[in-house]
């Protein structure tokens, strides 16, 4: 089976003529009824009705010409794919991102991108950072943007910024009239954190265990929008990404932590074994020029307005 006698047949059946499909696909009626026949005969089945003045598919010929466009389409993006692996403004990128990064990171880069290179097609995989190495090993995802640390075996890392981790808490806290808030006073707190397994909370169960005492933990969620929400509403208070801070009025105030300033390093990781392709190398590029504009927003912090203290 050749995917000529693949095009010849959909094209029968588009043009409802064996004449005109031969003239479009620029070869001689005879050859092109000849292909088809052999492709029937593959098949076991015929595959256009031929008894009626316009070509029609058999109800064979309608299933076989539905596999047959796909199988068409997939040939051609691969071969576009392939052409596109030396060229840097066409092609498809493939990209990894931690739930906790793509929201806040991705509209910025991703629209500045497609204004420089309009004819790339970029995919979006978000998950968590195991299941994000184990497809960038597998060559599914081109590269991956990720916090540090990760096992560095097998690849390639190129740290992007690194941004505050701030305590979110409610507007009517007492803890809210500080500027800076020390460890030992989130002792007594409820604490709204990521699931088991994410850094975020990660980083807040080790620095509370330095300073000798286990968080109580009330609620966990998955995503950092919802934990802010709830936050809001007097749950209890979390520990928040610079770059994930809500416009949530006065309901949510975020605060650095004193003596303790917890912070994640962000970074680009990709297979070393699988070498990059032209467009790839473009977006990565381009990440780390919007990167540095990332790092400068954290290293000039946020002033914090504290609330008015309550009349005597």
């Amino acid at each position: 089976m050749e995917t000529n006698q693949l095009k010849y047949l959909s094209t029968v059946a588009e043009r409802g003529s064996f004449s005109k499909a031969a003239l479009h696909c620029f070869i001689s009626q005879s050859a092109l009824s000849d292909q088809i026949q052999k492709l029937e005969e593959e098949v076991g089945a015929t595959l256009l009705n031929r008894s009626r003045r316009i070509i029609v598919p058999t109800e064979a010929g309608r299933i076989f010409i539905t596999h047959a466009g796909q199988v068409l389409a997939q040939l051609a993006r691969a071969t576009r794919e392939i052409q596109g692996l030396n060229v840097i403004n066409a092609g498809r990128v493939v990209l990894g991102v931690l739930p906790t990064i793509a929201p806040y990171l991705l509209p910025q880069i991703l629209e500045s991108f497609a204004a420089r290179c309009s004819n790339v097609e970029l995919n979006i995989h978000e998950d968590m950072t195991v299941a994000l190495l184990r497809l960038i090993e597998a060559g599914a995802v081109d590269f991956g943007i990720m916090s540090l640390p990760i096992d560095e075996r097998g690849f390639e890392i190129k740290e992007l910024f690194s941004e505050d981790l701030l305590v979110a808490l409610p507007s009517k806290h007492p803890l809210a009239v500080k500027s800076q808030i020390h460890v030992k006073d989130l002792r007594s707190e409820q604490f709204i954190l990521m699931h088991e397994g994410h850094y975020l909370g990660d980083q807040l169960l080790g620095c509370c265990q330095r300073h000798d005492f286990q968080p109580r933990i009330l609620i966990r969620s998955g995503q950092l929008e919802t934990i802010q929400s709830l936050v809001g509403a007097g749950m209890g208070i979390s520990l928040i990404p610079r770059m994930a801070m809500l416009n949530t009025g006065e309901r949510v105030l975020y605060r650095p932590l004193k003596n303790h300033k917890p912070r994640r390093t962000i970074a680009i990781i990709w297979c070393k074994r699988c070498p990059l392709k032209k467009v790839a190398q473009e977006f990565l590029k381009h990440l780390c020029e919007v990167g540095k504009t990332f790092q400068l927003a954290s290293t000039n912090h946020h002033s914090f307005r504290l609330p008015e203290k309550p009349k005597a």
